[in-house]
């Protein structure tokens, strides 16, 4: 079964949970979840994208980002995969640290961005690490609470709380101790892939369909057409028998560096010709019964074009012969060629 097409586009609200494979430990201590918040710092920085809110977990990660230009596929592939060759290298191990794809919602930032963020924080509570969100010490919790970094986007999610923001922290805390009215978990997905209402999906569904009509749903006709009218070419040319030069040559002409020439790597090339006595001798020798010998290379006789390369006896190459050169004319090709052959083998002191 293939596997669905990431919904990406400039300003999308990811919910992100990366897991391991067969549920095992994705950090076994400090250094690893150190390294991790060190690599999504430096993503934060190279790909320009907004952080929300992360969570580590001991098998999985929670992640709410917004990407710019840079698509969620390149910066979680620069994650995840730089991530586990340090912890393979680290902890001496091989083989897969991931499961499978992680999972990407894309999320109405209206609607459910505080829910996302509470519903991340909320996680460690959930398993039973924390009392509270703000005890769990692998959260982004915490950073909103005092002295948050670059990386993390928290000014303006405090901005909904509060202008101060000593009053809007203290709202952001009393925001995790109220009962939520629409909490994220009961929040409505289409198609495993949009958190929010219907009005947004369809939205999202029609934004991530491609502008340019000849990258899917192309027609057949609309390609033909369309590629006679640039070549300026009639289209009935394009659906005659044969093979026509003249409009290759137009091609070439018009557009030097776009068509393959008919002479490059996919041009016919003559066969190489094999002398009939060496297809008859090998094919005496794979005959069943007969002998298994091994051959040695040497140069046909017949001819100074003859590109083939018959086999002698290994053991005429243990017994001291020596082969005798006979300089021949040159060729067609301005090339000077010799032959060897059985004529040419001349015993020591005959």
């Amino acid at each position: 079964m293939a596997l669905q097409a990431r919904i990406e586009y400039p300003g999308a609200l990811y919910q992100v949970i990366s897991r391991g494979i067969e549920r095992r430990e994705l950090f076994r201590d400090d250094a690893d979840r150190q390294k991790y918040l060190a690599l999504l710092e430096q993503a934060v920085v190279r790909f320009r994208m907004r952080l929300y809110a992360f969570c580590l977990m001991g098998n999985h990660v929670h992640l709410a980002f917004e990407t710019r230009k840079i698509p969620i596929s390149r910066i979680m592939r620069s994650i995840n995969t730089t991530y586990a060759g340090y912890f393979n290298a680290r902890h001496r191990r091989s083989g897969y640290l991931f499961q499978g794809r992680y999972k990407a919602f894309v999320v109405d930032r209206d609607e459910y961005l505080l829910s996302l963020i509470r519903y991340i924080h909320e996680n460690p509570v959930r398993a039973g690490l924390a009392e509270r969100a703000g005890d769990y010490r692998w959260s982004s919790h915490r950073l909103y609470l005092g002295g948050s970094p670059a990386c993390l986007s928290a000014n303006e999610v405090l901005e909904r709380f509060g202008r101060n923001r000593s009053t809007a922290r203290r709202n952001f805390v009393a925001f995790f101790r109220d009962v939520e009215e629409r909490p994220y978990s009961e929040a409505r997905r289409f198609a495993q892939a949009v958190v929010g209402d219907e009005g947004f999906a369809q939205q999202v569904f029609e934004r991530d369909e491609p502008e340019d009509p000849l990258i899917r749903r192309i027609e057949p006709e609309n390609l033909i057409r369309w590629a006679a009218r640039e070549e300026k070419i009639d289209v009935k040319e394009l659906f005659g028998l044969g093979r026509r030069r003249e409009i290759t040559s137009r091609l070439l002409k018009n557009r030097p560096g776009r068509v393959r020439s008919a002479a490059g790597p996919y041009a016919r090339r003559p066969r190489r010709r094999r002398c009939r006595s060496i297809v008859e001798e090998r094919q005496r020798s794979r005959r069943p019964g007969a002998a298994r010998t091994r051959w040695a290379p040497a140069h046909c006789e017949r001819s100074p074009r003859c590109s083939s390369r018959p086999m002698l006896p290994a053991s005429n190459r243990s017994s001291r012969l020596d082969l005798v050169r006979k300089p021949l004319a040159r060729d067609s090709w301005g090339s000077s060629a010799a032959c060897w052959g059985p004529r040419d083998l001349r015993l020591p002191g005959a």
